[in-house]
């Protein structure tokens, strides 16, 4: 398994346990803090095999209760659980199955990985410990030992696990590599050089270790081979996240602000969530002097955070109508109409006569070409309630269709005037100009300008009045 160790100011080192399976410990069903720990739990005494439930059969009462599994059977069953993703099961099975079976390496080493996923390493450690008095000439068992320990900040338990699995697998990749973790952490990055490099004759293609090789270059702020290290990991796999954070890094020390930018984006590709690429990204650009771009990243963040904030809101209050239309207009504002309307309709189911909800949709169906069903609604709940933001939005599907004098009517009865309300005087502007009415033109032209100040008169001139015309002047001597 591969796992990020620290995440330093410059990057990220990666250093790798066993090749055993880990669940995710952020994904749902993780054990919990009160799960059964080794030693601490309430099944039956030890040496009760675990049970499952068996089915009558062959004329058999089911009333018999249930059916004891061997050891074997049960490590089965905690596997499948892992599957599910049922690790609370899955770590009491395996609990139940140790005390059925205290020498039973197999059933230590699986709940070592659901300890260990579940931030417990310490616990996971004595499974371990466990498991290496039954087999204690497995390297993998030793190095996956060594990275806790590691984990842990035991350095020299860490080194010692590391160096016993070494001399049990000479060809042993990983726990060199992690040696050489404990070299960085430590402070010595020629000897981690050293390890990283004799890792990768080991594994030409271990792009952890080339991950490794270039963090350790950078903390000797050897710009150029770090970069070099970093692009071979991502070249042997591109979707390597460790490796395109660091690079993108290096290239940010190294004042390539534009290569940064390449790499965020190429991050912002593969992980569109995580919202600290986009920061990344931002500071770039505004080193670059792209501030638009940068405050485009940054909005997208504070906007992205404010979703979360709402999302919470609904999960404590999901029967309240108010909440619903909150998020919907959130999500409206980035054009995330499908999961806008979802929750409109939402809203409207938990109060039918809720009028935000209902403008809300009414929106998201002018923005997706449904102007006859958005006016349907504007309409049905000016004629119910009178109600201003039915003026406002009706405004806006008008002036989309260039009905401009419609428009502004609605704009008017909605008490608006903003840079919007400009278009729609400068679109009838233009018809009064095609018309000939040249001063309603200009006036137009005017309040537009009074409601939009960035809009310039340049850009916008009115023609004059036809008049006398001026006498052409004379042609100079030397036009004669």
């Amino acid at each position: 398994m591969r796992r990020t160790l620290i995440l330093f100011s410059l990057g990220t080192l990666v250093g790798c346990g066993s090749g055993a399976s880990t669940p995710d410990p952020a994904a749902s069903g993780t054990p919990s803090a009160t799960a059964a720990a080794p030693g601490q739990t309430a099944a039956p005494a030890a040496g009760t095999p675990a049970t499952a439930p068996a089915a009558a059969a062959n004329g058999q009462a089911a009333t018999q209760g249930p059916r004891p599994l061997t050891p074997e059977q049960g490590l089965a069953v905690a596997r499948e659980l892992i599957v599910k993703k049922d690790y609370q099961n899955a770590l009491q099975v395996l609990t139940k199955v140790i005390q059925a079976k205290p020498d039973y390496a197999e059933a230590y080493i699986q709940r070592a990985n659901l300890l260990s996923a579940a931030n417990r390493p310490t616990l996971a450690i004595e499974d371990l410990t466990a498991a290496l008095k039954v087999q204690d000439d497995n390297a993998k068992l030793w190095n996956s030992r060594g990275y806790l320990y590691l984990l842990q900040q035991q350095y020299p338990a860490a080194l010692a696990d590391f160096e016993r699995a070494t001399s049990l697998d000479t060809s042993f990749a990983q726990p060199i590599n992690n040696r050489g973790l404990v070299r960085v952490a430590q402070g010595d990055f020629e000897t981690a050089l050293k390890d990283f490099d004799y890792a990768l004759q080991l594994d030409p293609k271990y792009f952890d270790a080339l991950n490794n090789k270039g963090f350790a270059y950078l903390k000797l702020s050897k710009l150029e081979p770090a970069i070099d290290a970093f692009t071979q990991a991502v070249t042997i796999n591109p979707n390597y996240i460790n490796g395109w954070v660091n690079r993108a890094q290096a290239y940010a020390e190294s004042k390539k602000f534009d290569l940064a930018v390449a790499d965020y984006s190429k991050l912002i590709t593969l992980q569109p969530g995580a919202l600290q690429f986009y920061q990344m990204r931002a500071e770039a650009y505004r080193q670059l002097g792209q501030t638009a771009e940068a405050e485009k990243d940054l909005s997208h963040v504070s906007w992205t955070q404010r979703l979360v904030e709402l999302t919470r809101e609904l999960a404590k209050n999901p029967k309240d109508p108010a909440a619903w239309v909150a998020r919907g207009q959130h999500l409206l504002r980035q054009d995330k109409l499908p999961e806008a309307l979802a929750d409109f309709s939402r809203a409207i189911t938990e109060n039918p006569d809720c009028v935000p909800a209902h403008l809300g949709q009414a929106a998201v169906w002018h923005r997706q070409g449904k102007t006859a069903d958005a006016l349907a609604i504007c309409v049905g709940l000016i004629e119910k309630s009178g109600a201003m933001e039915a003026y406002s939005l009706r405004g806006d599907i008008y002036l989309a269709q260039k009905k401009y004098q419609a428009a502004i009517a609605d704009f008017e009865l909605a008490q608006r005037f903003d840079g919007q309300v400009a278009q729609a005087y400068l679109g009838r502007a233009e018809e009064y100009k095609a018309q000939g009415k040249i001063d309603l033109a200009s006036a137009d032209v005017e309040q537009a300008r009074s409601m939009d100040p960035k809009l310039r008169p340049a850009n916008y001139e009115v023609p004059a009045k036809e008049g006398p015309q001026a006498a052409r002047p004379l042609p100079s001597r030397s036009e004669r």
